[in-house]
């Protein structure tokens, strides 16, 4: 009986991986096909790639001005946003792609892709296009550059010894937080903990990620006004991105706010619970896929508690990103980014010991991790927004893939002229 059962793991995983793959896919590529009637600036992710310094500084506005200037150049100002969307989208596959070449190289293809498929990672960027347009897939490629940057240049030498190494970590760190501030509280720890494991020194931690925190300093104190606020809105309707009678987006109005416009706390106590919920059910998917890497970076005779490991790793990341998860609805994304920028440490920073990779079997006393995070990958919806009803935060993978797939389908049919006559 034990045999048949552990015989029938792969099987699943295989089975959880497509599940969740061709879910994901077929709502990113619904995501695509929508573009640009789904990218506008009355909504967050349009918004966000719309602030520019217009009336001086102001967070979240790097990128758009940047942008701003380099479409001036070609004398196409007027689908500056658009195109800035459209190289958000290309970050999720960048993202992706990077997390499966060394998850495949780290675990084999089934165990990696099974990591990667993980409901609370890289799949929800792909399945909203609150994500897949929005800057999160660009902030976990910073975030990548920044441990590469650590690994390869910082780590041996002291800012008086490579200057020119420590200032480039600290410029893709502003540049970074001046993107989208967040980043300091979901990915930068990320660095703070490679700094601390390795070097067992807190200072020096600091010191790696203190132009980040000085940066989310400035970025809070000045995060806007009304002023700029009526300034962005004259901006965008003089480029016909917005209507003469309409506001901008969520995400530019909400710069002269004070309070966020929808905190946790607001909710209603069924969308609490099943956000609770699902921060915890996430959570166990991320200290699977955690501690699965953990027990192939350690050798294969050594008995160590890497789940306790794991279960630190994501306590830590989680701690200090709370305060983001309780003041807005939409932590399901922010949970992702933080997901992935841990993944990038653990795949950039643990040697991985191939005979390590035997050990990971089933016994026959128990049903091995990655059999679970199968299971879960098979039954949880990845959400970037996590207050939705019971029905859209809990249902079954396949047949959720294959509704998506039949409806992709189906409008590509009632697109596509029919061959035969009336």
């Amino acid at each position: 009986m034990d045999r048949r059962l552990f015989r029938s793991i792969p099987l699943l995983e295989t089975v959880a991986i497509a599940a969740a793959l061709a879910y994901a896919t077929a709502l990113y590529l619904a995501n695509l096909l929508a573009w640009p009637g789904n990218v506008s600036v009355r909504e967050w992710w349009g918004s966000e790639l719309a602030i520019r310094y217009c009336a001086g500084f102001v967070r979240r506005g790097i990128l758009g001005q940047l942008s701003w200037q380099m479409s001036g150049w070609f004398g196409h100002q007027s689908s500056y946003a658009l195109a800035l969307s459209l190289a958000m989208a290309a970050a999720v596959l960048l993202v992706g792609l990077w997390l499966a070449w060394h998850l495949v190289r780290r675990c084999g293809w089934r165990l990696g892709l099974l990591i990667l498929a993980a409901p609370a990672g890289w799949p929800v960027l792909m399945v909203h296009g609150g994500a897949t347009f929005r800057k999160d897939p660009l902030q976990i490629l910073l975030g990548v550059l920044l441990l590469w940057l650590w690994r390869g240049r910082v780590r041996d030498s002291s800012p008086g010894q490579d200057p020119a190494a420590w200032l480039l970590l600290a410029v893709v760190q502003i540049i970074a937080v001046f993107n989208h501030e967040p980043f300091a509280l979901l990915i930068l720890p990320t660095l703070a903990i490679v700094v601390h494991w390795q070097s067992r020194d807190w200072r020096r931690a600091l010191l790696a990620i203190s132009p980040g925190l000085l940066a989310f300093l400035l970025v809070i104190w000045r995060k806007g006004t009304a002023t700029q606020v009526a300034c962005l809105r004259a901006d965008l309707q003089r480029l016909g991105l917005l209507a003469p009678t309409e506001m901008p987006g969520s995400s530019i109005t909400e710069l002269a706010r004070s309070r966020p416009s929808y905190p946790t706390w607001d909710l209603d106590l069924s969308q609490l619970g099943w956000s609770v919920f699902h921060l915890l059910a996430m959570s166990l998917v991320v200290v699977l896929a955690y501690g699965l890497l953990l027990r192939l970076s350690q050798p294969s005779n050594a008995v160590q508690p890497v789940f306790g490991m794991a279960c630190s790793l994501w306590a830590i990341q989680l701690g200090v990103a709370m305060p983001l998860f309780v003041t807005t609805v939409d932590y399901g994304r922010m949970m992702a980014m933080t997901f992935c920028s841990g993944l990038a440490y653990l795949l950039l920073f643990r040697t991985p010991d191939p005979a390590a990779i035997a050990t990971v079997v089933p016994r026959s006393d128990r049903l091995r991790p990655a059999a679970w995070l199968a299971l879960l990958e098979l039954w949880l919806l990845p959400s970037h927004c996590c207050t939705y009803s019971v029905k859209q935060i809990i249902a079954f993978m396949p047949y959720a893939a294959a509704s998506q797939w039949k409806a992709l389908l189906l409008d590509w049919l009632a697109v596509v002229p029919s061959p035969l006559p009336r």
